[in-house]
């Protein structure tokens, strides 16, 4: 996952989001949530995500989940969408897309509920005495 997540010396609008294809210049949108979602969970499993490698994949996270924030509908959105009121928090296809597909929406409460666990510790072992 790594070598596809865009950092912020490339893009900084699209930083922490996954370029999933081989296009010459890196773009994200509202796939990127997917792998997202993937590397929540991984960092909830100790036997996937050791302890030497864990800062940086919850650092990659933390990029990741930024960016998904960047897809959501805020306020100053709701002029360019239908339904304005329904709209609020919704995750769009890109940042330059303004649709909504239903699989962005429900993939994006998966992320954020595997990242909420995997930052806040939830699934972590408890401390030997």
């Amino acid at each position: 996952l790594e070598r596809v997540q865009i950092p912020a010396s490339a893009a900084p609008d699209l930083a922490g989001g996954f370029a999933l294809t081989d296009a010459p210049v890196p773009l994200a949108g509202a796939q990127s949530v997917r792998p997202t979602a993937l590397l929540a969970w991984m960092l909830r499993r100790p036997d996937l995500t050791d302890g030497d490698r864990r800062a940086g994949h919850e650092q990659r996270l933390r990029l990741a989940m930024r960016f998904i924030r960047q897809l959501a509908v805020r306020e100053p959105d709701l002029w360019a969408v239908r339904g304005p009121s329904q709209s609020i928090g919704g995750l769009r296809a890109a940042t330059w897309d303004l649709r909504m597909p239903l699989a962005a929406q429900a993939m994006g409460l998966l992320a954020y509920a595997e990242a909420l666990d995997a930052l806040s510790g939830v699934d972590d072992p408890p401390a030997e005495p």
